[in-house]
């Protein structure tokens, strides 16, 4: 009986294939070692960037709880400037309110007496024409007081004393301890006190 072998290979398996008369055996040997499957590869991957992300974490710096009492730091701040100390009788003046309600001849600025880190504005002038009381002689003060470190400015609002006896725009000519001396176009002299707002004549005008 003549007996024929046939053996070949089949992806990565061997087959040996032995046909003897009407008998035919298959033989399939156990698959021999190759290069892994791209799953295995991707899944070789995903493991070894795993691992790099578990070591940066462990190497990044772990945020810590402050100690008792601890207070943080904070940089400087920047210190509001105080205004010019005076009398401003520059020829466009800037007034508390619009020139409609108040028309401001001059003004001064000053520290507030007995109050210290406040600062007064006075300004003279008259009432507008929408003010009520319209055109009338009148001042306006405004108090801003600064915080210990200058960083903080709060201003009151302003408030305004009338002197209907007087004629015309009134104009602050000096002032001494807190006491603004005033006077009309006319002649007239007047004593203000900024700390209770109260007029006085000083002077009438020349006859």
């Amino acid at each position: 009986m003549k007996r024929l072998t046939l053996h070949w290979s089949i992806g990565a398996s061997a087959v040996l294939i032995l046909t003897a008369g009407a008998a035919v055996g298959v033989v399939v040997a156990a698959s021999s070692p190759g290069t892994p499957s791209s799953a295995n590869q991707i899944l070789a991957q995903k493991q070894q960037q795993l691992a790099q992300e578990q070591e940066t974490m462990a190497a990044a710096p772990r945020a810590t709880k402050p100690p008792a009492g601890y207070v943080p730091s904070f940089a400087p701040c920047s210190p509001v400037p105080l205004p010019t100390a005076g009398i401003d009788d520059s020829a466009v003046q800037v007034g508390p309110s619009s020139w409609d309600v108040f028309q401001t001849s001059n003004q001064w600025t000053g520290p507030v007496t007995g109050a210290s880190g406040s600062i007064e504005t006075v300004w003279a002038g008259m009432t507008g024409d929408q003010a009520s009381p319209p055109n009338v002689p009148a001042v306006e003060i405004r108090v801003s007081t600064w915080s210990s470190d200058g960083c903080t400015v709060i201003s009151g609002a302003p408030e305004l004393y009338t002197y209907p006896a007087a004629t015309g725009p009134l104009t602050i000519e000096a002032v001494q301890d807190g006491a603004l001396t005033l006077h009309t176009a006319a002649g007239l002299a007047i004593d203000f006190s900024a700390a209770d707002g109260s007029f006085s004549i000083v002077a009438q005008p020349s006859a």
